[in-house]
């Protein structure tokens, strides 16, 4: 059915409403949600981008052989965030029951990624093994999640309040750590944080697409490329910050 068609379809006033949870778009090139597919893919672009970077700086200078305990934890971050955002297009493509799932679920990874890596470095777990239970507790509280959405139901607020919450405690964390710490980039990572949580602002404002191919949710995607560059910004300083004030941190193959 058309655009036109549904349009039509509800109203009196002519004004759009949604179908199964979800606006009408104009699908272009077979794509159902063309503007999130292309953003989606900017983020992905910019993350692939920036783990090269993270990349190429262990690649290069006196250690090239070596990657620091920092610079590994945020490229499995970055690997996590691209797969998340491929899906992302992917389903803003095509919506089916399996699309569905691996975006949302992609996204959850990628989240409690992020939740690894927060906890980590703000909570200065240095530890090998430390590291290795607070993964083995991370996956199995993941496991669970999967378990209840793909097996029991499949509850979309219940998924975004997990994914707010673990937003929440991991701004906290940050901008925790950021306050008592001399890090050179500590008021971009406030300002980050911020922007990040003004720009989410936009999935609260639910209108129809302009011109059946802009809503809020592709804004947010939009808004985020440039937040990612931001947040890459602090991850690259990071890992040299990390490796001059602990030296120990130059090689993962020792116990600290």
């Amino acid at each position: 059915m058309s655009l036109r068609k549904l349009r039509t379809i509800d109203g009196l006033d002519g004004s759009a409403v949604k179908y199964f949870g979800k606006w009408p778009f104009q699908r272009l090139l077979g794509m159902q949600e063309l503007l999130s597919v292309v953003f989606s893919l900017a983020n992905l672009a910019a993350h692939a981008q920036n783990l090269f970077k993270l990349w190429s700086a262990c690649s290069s200078g006196a250690g090239a052989t070596e990657v620091n305990s920092v610079q590994g934890l945020w490229m499995v971050y970055s690997l996590t965030s691209i797969n998340a955002w491929w899906w992302s297009a992917v389903f803003h493509a095509r919506d089916t029951y399996v699309t569905e799932r691996f975006d949302y679920l992609s996204a959850d990874v990628s989240i409690m990624a992020g939740l690894y890596v927060s906890i980590v470095r703000t909570c200065a777990c240095q530890r090998v093994h430390s590291r290795l239970l607070l993964a083995l507790l991370l996956m199995l509280v993941t496991g669970w999640h999967f378990h209840h959405m793909l097996l029991v139901k499949f509850d979309y607020g219940f998924n975004v309040s997990v994914c707010v919450a673990i937003g929440i405690l991991q701004q906290l964390m940050w901008c925790t750590w950021a306050l008592r710490h001399d890090h050179p980039q500590k008021w971009q990572l406030v300002w980050f944080v911020v922007l990040i949580n003004a720009a989410l602002s936009l999935e609260i404002l639910d209108f129809s697409p302009l011109v059946g191919l802009l809503d809020a949710h592709a804004m947010w995607h939009l808004c985020t490329i440039p937040l990612t560059y931001m947040w890459y910004s602090f991850v690259l300083t990071d890992v040299k910050w990390a490796v001059q004030t602990d030296p120990q941190q130059r090689s993962t193959g020792k116990q600290q």
